[in-house]
């Protein structure tokens, strides 16, 4: 049997992003750095869009998550597949936009933090679009 090694699991992406930073500085504040291993994934910028009104900041002002692993001790890993996610987390938080298939989810005790219900709501908008319509 594999011994788990961390409480927590956090995805995410290897670029500054607010939402990240936020979840990574509580949790490090609540259970120390040898509690938490993140798990980062290549981001694709998505392509400007127009927008009817702008209601939120730009998530990327905020400190790449790496920096705060290495700062911090906190061990990490670069994943290019889900399937690189490893095992040795009680629970996993992703934090991103990544999707993860059904094997790995289905191994996997997993929270998505997002703030609307998929696929009905999608991404940060979602609040702003349930106002809206």
């Amino acid at each position: 049997m594999h011994q788990k090694l961390f409480d927590i699991g956090i995805i995410t992406y290897d670029y500054p992003h607010a939402k990240t930073e936020a979840i990574l500085l509580s949790w490090l504040r609540r259970y120390g750095a040898s509690k938490i291993k993140v798990f980062m994934f290549p981001f694709s910028r998505r392509p400007e869009r127009n927008v009817c009104f702008s209601h939120r900041p730009d998530m990327s002002i905020s400190t790449n998550p790496s920096n705060y692993t290495y700062r911090y001790g906190i061990e990490n890993m670069k994943c290019s597949e889900d399937t690189d996610i490893s095992d040795d987390c009680d629970h996993y938080h992703v934090v991103c936009g990544k999707l993860i298939s059904p094997t790995v989810v289905s191994k996997k005790k997993i929270i998505n933090v997002h703030p609307g219900v998929l696929p009905c709501n999608r991404g940060l908008d979602a609040f702003k679009w349930a106002i809206y319509n």
